[in-house]
């Protein structure tokens, strides 16, 4: 972490990798490997460091990146002994995720750059429509800026997350 903190990224990867050999099973190591890439690929542009802060590596030592790490914390914030940071820690995580998601596709113009968009913001509208609004609402701000960045890149009208949520269902004309 200390490296990653003062921008030293190649050694916050290498000491970082010794840790994950050990303890890839736990979630804050994750997490730190995720910020690590994401910021790493944020001060150089590089693409395949965006993929690892996002997708992680299966490789050893298995990085998750960002998806995972949130899947892991929504199961964990789901669980009766959940620690009471969990949903602060899984709303975060996603944050992470959308913004890297943003910043990738804003690296390029190639098809991977407009699906990461695409993700994106498959990500948030299934956040918002799965999601407490109790839950979301610390970080309710931030996603609506997101969304908005999001379908700004893709040429859409920006629309509230509100419109998003309250979606319903095609009429069926059944009673």
């Amino acid at each position: 972490r200390t490296h990653r903190r003062a921008g030293d990224y190649p050694r916050a990867e290498v000491a970082l990798n010794e840790v994950l050999k050990v303890h890839a099973d736990m979630i804050d190591v994750q997490q730190e490997a995720a910020w690590l890439y994401e910021l790493w690929a944020g001060t150089d542009g590089d693409a395949a460091k965006f993929g690892l802060a996002i997708n992680g590596r299966r490789t050893a030592p298995e990085i998750w990146g960002w998806g995972k790490v949130a899947r892991m914390l929504q199961g964990a914030m789901q669980q009766s002994n959940a620690k009471p940071n969990a949903a602060e820690t899984f709303l975060e995580a996603k944050v992470h995720q959308i913004d890297s998601l943003l910043a990738y596709a804003a690296t390029g113009e190639s098809d991977d750059h407009k699906e990461s968009l695409r993700i994106a913001k498959y990500t948030v509208e299934s956040l918002v429509m799965t999601t407490s609004q109790t839950i979301l609402e610390p970080r309710m701000e931030e996603f609506e800026r997101q969304y908005g960045e999001i379908l700004t890149a893709m040429g859409e009208p920006v629309v509230p997350l509100s419109e998003v949520r309250n979606v319903t269902a095609p009429e069926t004309g059944e009673a």
